[in-house]
């Protein structure tokens, strides 16, 4: 068997430490390694909200050209002025 002792954080981020490695040691590791991935999910929640944001721009930008195009339809067949 390994002298490995394996802990895994989450489905990503697997971690081995080996077994001559002390305990204050690991709780570094796994403080580290906690801290990596909440960073990691931070980055992609202000990926995620920026993605939202953009959507909603082109949506609202989709509507205008609709509504542009309708008032210039209307103003070709003299309904506006």
């Amino acid at each position: 068997m390994s002298s490995a002792i394996a802990s895994a954080l989450d489905s990503e981020a697997l971690v081995l430490w080996p077994s001559s490695i002390d305990r204050s040691e690991r709780s570094d590791s796994i403080r580290r390694a906690i801290l990596d991935i909440a960073c990691r999910l931070r980055r992609i929640a202000a990926v995620a909200a920026e993605v939202a944001a953009l959507e909603a721009t082109r949506t609202t930008g989709a509507r205008f050209l609709r509504a542009q195009s309708f008032m210039e339809k209307q103003r070709a067949a003299g309904d506006i002025h």
